[in-house]
Formats: structure tokens, C-alpha cells, sequence
């Protein structure tokens, strides 16, 4: 075995293990904006899941080659990358933070406030559901 191999491997392994965390991260983030009437596709639902689907490729691609160039030059800078992008995806992770529940009477379950960016979601193809505040961010729990 070559004594370089290892090397390569570890590599490769901590390249798609950043490249995953960040389609985890962009796949669920896109897929809540853009496959939602609320979101800027409310009604091309079908083109909305392709950009989701691009748009995830296009950054767990980008993740990729950063990471391998990155671990090129430094296999533990290329460990710290992966690190931090796999605990920014986990951070920043898409959490509803309130839902409203339609009918005669509307009512909310705020669960948490957001720092960070916000935003509504209701599902397509329904017609009495529930609808979300997703948090992009760091929520912070509300009391009582």
C-alpha cells in the first residue's frame, strides 16, 4: 500500500462529510422557502423542488471542491472546515418556531423566538393546515 493513500482517503472522507452536512443544511433550508404558497414559487410547486434540488447540488458541490482544495494544502484545516460546516448546518438547522392552527378561531403555538432570518411557510396542496414560522437562526425558548 502506498504510503500516500490514507492520506487521500482521509481526504475524501472529510470533503463528503462537509459536502453532506451542507446539502443536509441547504436541501432542508430550500425546500421549506421554496416549496411553500407563502415563498417566492407559491405556485410553480414543481419548478420550486427543482431549484431546491439545483440549488442543493450546487452547494454541496461547491462545499466538495472547497474542502478537497482545502485538504490539498492541510489535512487539518480541512478537518477544521468540515468541523465548522458541519456545526453551522447543525446551528443554523430549519426550526419552527410557531404554528398556527387555521378554522373559526385562529390559534398560535409560539414555541421560541428567532435571532436570525424568518420566515412563513404553508404546505401546497392543502387547504386547512397548519401553518409554520420556520427560524433560520438561533432560537431562543419562550417562556411559560
Amino acid at each position: 500500500m502506498d504510503p500516500v493513500e490514507p492520506r487521500r482517503v482521509c481526504r475524501r472522507l472529510v470533503a463528503g462529510i462537509a459536502a453532506l452536512a451542507a446539502a443536509w443544511w441547504t436541501g432542508s433550508v430550500l425546500r421549506a422557502y421554496l416549496v411553500n404558497t407563502q415563498g417566492p414559487m407559491a405556485h410553480a410547486t414543481s419548478w420550486a423542488v427543482v431549484a431546491a434540488v439545483a440549488g442543493t447540488v450546487l452547494v454541496a458541490g461547491a462545499v466538495l471542491v472547497g474542502t478537497w482544495a482545502v485538504s490539498r494544502r492541510s489535512t487539518a484545516a480541512a478537518i477544521g472546515c468540515a468541523v465548522a460546516v458541519v456545526t453551522v448546518a447543525w446551528v443554523l438547522a430549519p426550526t419552527v418556531v410557531e404554528r398556527s392552527h387555521g378554522g373559526v378561531v385562529s390559534r398560535t403555538d409560539r414555541t421560541a423566538t428567532c435571532s436570525g432570518w424568518q420566515f412563513d411557510h404553508y404546505p401546497p396542496g392543502t387547504s386547512d393546515g397548519a401553518e409554520l414560522v420556520y427560524c433560520v437562526g438561533v432560537e431562543h425558548p419562550v417562556d411559560g
